[in-house]
C-alpha cells in the first residue's frame, strides 16, 4: 500500500512538473503569434427555401369556408437561392460584406372547378443587401459565426396563357438572418449556414480568402 501511495505521489509530482514546464512554452507561443491580417473573402452558395415565393394573392391565406379558390397551383419548381457575396474582415470577429442573390420559380396554374390548364407563371427574385458577420469561434481550420443582412428584392413576374402574356414588377424589403454558420478550410473553404430569409433556411457553398497584397 505504501509503495502504491509513493508511486501515485511520484506520478502526480511528475505531471505537476511537466505542466509547469509547458506553461511558459505556451505563453511564449502566444507571444510569437502572428499579428492579425485583414482579409478579403468571396463566396458562392445555393440556398434551400428562400423566403420570397410565388402566391396568388392575399386570398391564399383565408380559410376555405370564407373563400373558394378559382385557381389551383401545380408543382412549383425553383432554382433555389443562388448567391455570390464579397466580405472584408476588419477584425478577427467582424466582417462587412455585400450579397447578390437570384432565385427563379416556375409553376402551372389550373381552373379549380374544371381542372383545365390556365397559364404558366414565372417569378424572378433579385436581392441585393449589405451584410455583417460576427465570428464567435475562430480556429486554424474551423470558424463558426452568425450573420445578418438587410436590403431590397426586385420581383419580376411573367404569366403566359391562352389569353396572352402579362408582366409585373415589384420591390420588397429583404433580409437574411443566419444564426449558425460553419466554415471548414483555410484559403479555400466550404461552408454551411442555418437561418431564414432571402438566401434560404439552409445554405451550402464554397469560398476563397486572400490577404491584401504586401507593399514592396
Amino acid at each position: 500500500m505504501k509503495r502504491l501511495i509513493l508511486v501515485m505521489i511520484s506520478i502526480l509530482a511528475a505531471i505537476s512538473t511537466s505542466a509547469q514546464e509547458i506553461k511558459p512554452q505556451e505563453s511564449s507561443g502566444k507571444q510569437a503569434k502572428l499579428p492579425f491580417e485583414q482579409q478579403h473573402e468571396v463566396r458562392v452558395s445555393v440556398g434551400i427555401s428562400p423566403l420570397f415565393s410565388m402566391y396568388n394573392g392575399p386570398y391564399d391565406y383565408l380559410p376555405s369556408p370564407y373563400y373558394v379558390p378559382r385557381i389551383i397551383d401545380g408543382p412549383t419548381y425553383t432554382t433555389g437561392a443562388l448567391s455570390v457575396s464579397y466580405g472584408y474582415r476588419f477584425r478577427r470577429w467582424f466582417d462587412l460584406g455585400l450579397l447578390f442573390s437570384y432565385n427563379c420559380e416556375y409553376k402551372r396554374q389550373f381552373n379549380a372547378l374544371s381542372g383545365d390548364y390556365l397559364h404558366r407563371k414565372y417569378q424572378h427574385n433579385i436581392t441585393i443587401m449589405p451584410t455583417i458577420r460576427f465570428t464567435w469561434l475562430n480556429r486554424k481550420w474551423v470558424r463558426m459565426y452568425s450573420s445578418l443582412g438587410m436590403g431590397m428584392t426586385i420581383n419580376t413576374t411573367n404569366t403566359t396563357g391562352s389569353g396572352g402574356s402579362t408582366d409585373g414588377n415589384s420591390y420588397a424589403f429583404a433580409f437574411q438572418c443566419s444564426y449558425l454558420g460553419l466554415t471548414v478550410g483555410r484559403s479555400l473553404f466550404g461552408f454551411a449556414e442555418l437561418g431564414f430569409g432571402a438566401k434560404g433556411v439552409a445554405i451550402f457553398g464554397m469560398g476563397y480568402r486572400f490577404n491584401n497584397p504586401k507593399k514592396q
